[in-house]
């Protein structure tokens, strides 16, 4: 840990930083802490006083098929008003729990945070993961395909049946689990739907998620 100190009129104040710096990390810069918070695997969003959003983190596009750019520069009380978010910069107060985000449709665990600097509220942090039913394969989907490579890229069998099963897996997100409303969506029939569904193993890992 070390002390950093500021200026602040006559006074000194400081505060410790729960970080050491090494010769190979000499300093705590911000490339590094985008970095970190970019590697997290839950949602970061920073805004500032007057709502607009100045950060979000990789992770926000991959698990929310939402790009960045979409949000960065807009304001969240245009987007979504009654956000958790907005109130902890409205009272200062930390919070986190369960909240329902109608802008996307789907449903977070959120932790929330007010930003200080020099004694005075200049933004909020909230850190969520969406804990929508369905959601939780999907994203288990995704992390399967970015940590198991295919043995043969060209493989058409191999592509179709991931395809597949992604598509299916999206749709019962999309829809709440709502598998009359998926397979209308697939176009494809009630068999082939189910077929499918214990073809991929999807049926039994829906069960261990709800």
């Amino acid at each position: 840990m070390y002390t950093q100190e500021t200026e602040n009129g006559e006074d000194k104040m400081s505060r410790v930083i729960h970080a050491i710096t090494t010769p190979v990390i000499p300093q705590w810069n911000r490339e590094l802490l985008f970095k970190i918070l970019d590697n997290i695997h839950d949602v970061v969003l920073v805004i500032d006083t007057d709502t607009t959003i100045v950060y979000v983190n990789e992770v926000y596009a991959r698990r929310l098929g939402v790009p960045a750019t979409k949000v960065l520069g807009r304001r969240l009380d245009r987007i979504e008003p009654n956000s958790s978010t907005i109130n902890c910069l409205k009272t200062g107060m930390p919070s986190q729990g369960r909240e329902y985000v109608e802008s996307l449709n789907i449903e977070v665990v959120s932790n929330t945070f007010p930003l200080y600097h020099d004694e005075r509220i200049v933004g909020a942090v909230s850190i969520f993961r969406n804990v929508t039913k369905g959601a939780g394969l999907n994203q288990e989907l995704i992390s399967d395909r970015e940590r198991v490579p295919m043995e043969n890229p060209y493989n058409m069998k191999e592509i179709t049946s991931r395809l597949e099963k992604e598509l299916i897996v999206s749709a019962l997100g999309n829809y709440n689990n709502n598998r009359t409303q998926a397979m209308k969506a697939l176009g494809i029939s009630r068999r082939a739907f189910y077929d499918k569904l214990r073809k991929y193993g999807i049926e039994d890992r829906d069960k261990e998620m709800s």
